[in-house]
């Protein structure tokens, strides 16, 4: 065992925190392994179809944050009307309206709630959709590097920096999906790289 090894056993923040050490390959090419480590959480997030989902869920969590707020204001003037009323009314017939609006609060909070849990059921929809796209593209990156296994980062308490291809695999995901886009619509016009020349203009 190396001695880096024998201290992330003995060192409990090298245990919960593994560090990376370069590989020292050439500069751009691969490392050889016949491993490889992803972060699929990092992956996702950080990809430009993840990107996306995350900034249009978000956008329908701040609408129906919106729309509990005007809900929760409408009952309240309702409760408070409802009040008033009860001092002009006997018990028996301010009990069926006080009822009808608990019936109402609680149909508008279950209704309220599903709605929430609609946005994370699509959160966790899109995610699995995404994954399922990914395995073409994580084989390609596989055989790139000679690896014939796909370990998750957050197993592996000590790795060579570079058997880490989360970065690669955001870049390779996003090509991959944005020509399936233009291929779905051939009109649309590809997101320029850095390394795209600029068009000539006329």
């Amino acid at each position: 065992m190396t001695a880096t090894g024998v201290a992330a056993q003995q060192d409990p923040f090298l245990q919960s925190n593994p560090m990376p050490f370069s590989a020292g390959t050439a500069e751009g090419a691969p490392v050889a392994t016949p491993f490889v480590t992803l972060d699929q959480e990092a992956l996702f997030l950080n990809s430009q179809y993840g990107q996306r989902i995350q900034a249009d869920l978000e956008r329908q969590r701040n609408d129906l944050a919106t729309e509990n707020r005007e809900i929760g204001a409408e009952l309240i003037a309702e409760e408070q009307d409802l009040t008033a009323k009860r001092k002009t009314l006997t018990a028996q017939e301010f009990a069926p309206l006080a009822a009808a609006f608990d019936d109402k609060v609680q149909k508008i909070r279950t209704d309220q709630e599903r709605k929430s849990q609609t946005i994370q059921q699509m959160l966790e929809t899109e995610r699995q959709n995404f994954l399922q796209q990914l395995g073409p593209v994580l084989a390609d990156l596989m055989r790139e590097r000679g690896a014939i296994a796909l370990i998750d980062r957050k197993a592996v308490l000590l790795a060579i920096e570079d058997v880490d291809i989360t970065q690669a695999a955001i870049e390779a995901m996003d090509a991959h999906l944005q020509a399936e886009s233009l291929q779905d619509d051939p009109e649309l016009t590809p997101i320029p790289t850095e390394t795209d020349p600029a068009p000539d203009s006329e």
